[in-house]
């Protein structure tokens, strides 16, 4: 004769094997650290050396601290569901942005006071995922834009508009064939050396560029300058001392 096994006894038999098996996940979880919260511990020692290069007047990054979760920073986007550093987003108020919120304030007082300085680390390199930097409205005194940058391949948004870099734009940033909007408005303040370029050639690599912004940025070495620009799907220039009858232009091609 068989035997009627209690329907309790039948679920139980089931259910231990799969309560055997997430326990032992949860365990490996725990040693490896897959379930904890919060960001990437060598993501954000790469935030805090980048921290370290900055002047920061107001204290704007106060919070940005070894024993915080650093997805958790004024400025710092993260991913959900990987905690890889994906957005930073450390921009100044403009001064048409200022004055919509602040009618009777001193623009300039809150610039000095606001705007980041210093110099940009070789630590954001080690943020692999990084898709967006925006350090626009800033003043970085006149000094070159990072070579380096250039090896940041997944960007795909780098603004550095009015933020008080010069020189000589790097031709490395040519690498980045991921980056679909450009930004690197000049400020055109006279105590700052200039920023130019020489050639444009390397524009022609950025096959996902969608957005660029040169304004008031020196293009008269750039003799390959129209061509370069015709290979793009919108541009927005101001074309500064180019040796030829020609001023503001907005191309839509």
């Amino acid at each position: 004769m068989l035997m009627k096994v209690p329907m309790s006894a039948t679920s139980l038999t089931l259910a231990f094997p799969w309560f055997l098996f997430a326990a032992t996940v949860f365990s490996l979880g725990l040693c490896h650290g897959s379930f904890n919260a919060g960001c990437i511990e060598s993501e954000r020692e790469a935030l805090l050396q980048f921290k370290h290069g900055l002047k920061d007047p107001s204290n704007r990054l106060s919070s940005w601290d070894r024993d915080a979760d650093c997805c958790e920073w004024p400025g710092v986007i993260c991913d959900n569901l990987t905690n890889h550093v994906l957005e930073l987003h450390l921009r100044t108020l403009s001064k048409d942005e200022y004055y919509a919120f602040n009618a009777s304030g001193d623009y300039d007082e809150y610039w000095e006071r606001s705007t980041f300085r210093g110099k940009i680390s070789q630590s954001l390199l080690n943020l692999k995922h990084l898709k967006y930097l925006d350090l626009s409205n800033n003043n970085f005194e006149g000094i070159h834009i990072p070579k380096f940058l250039g090896s940041m391949k997944s960007l795909r948004y780098l603004n550095f508009s009015g933020a008080g870099f010069g020189g000589m734009i790097p031709h490395q940033l040519g690498n980045l064939s991921n980056l679909q909007y450009l930004n690197l408005e000049g400020d055109g303040y006279y105590y700052y050396p200039e920023i130019y370029v020489e050639n444009l050639d390397w524009l022609s690599s950025l096959s996902s560029l969608e957005f660029l912004d040169l304004s008031s940025v020196n293009l008269s070495k750039a003799l390959d300058w129209l061509d370069a620009m015709n290979k793009l799907p919108s541009l927005e220039i101001d074309l500064v001392n180019l040796l030829c009858p020609v001023g503001f232009f907005t191309f839509q091609l």
